[in-house]
């Protein structure tokens, strides 16, 4: 987890990563990030996400519960899955 802003609002602008997760060809997965360092997310800003085998990843849904941004991902080809998220929040 990793701060990379503070607002002048108070708000938190941070990173967290999402663990690689292996996942079946088109499986519909749910990822996770907790961002440790916000007690609440208010907004996503940025979603990367990256396969092992360069596989075409769908994503069919983002989900925000406190502190944890969750993430629906389906990939054409078997492959790991990870990457990170970027949130705003406090």
């Amino acid at each position: 987890m990793t701060v990379l802003a503070t607002l002048r609002d108070g708000r938190i602008i941070a990173k967290a990563s999402i663990t690689r997760t292996a996942i079946a060809a088109n499986t519909a997965t749910a990822l996770s990030a907790t961002i440790t360092d916000l007690k609440k997310v208010e907004d996503i800003l940025q979603c990367n996400l990256d396969s092992d085998a360069n596989a075409a990843l769908h994503v069919s849904g983002t989900s925000i519960s406190g502190n944890v941004v969750g993430v629906t991902v389906t990939p054409a080809a078997g492959t790991t899955v990870g990457g990170y998220i970027i949130a705003i929040g406090f």
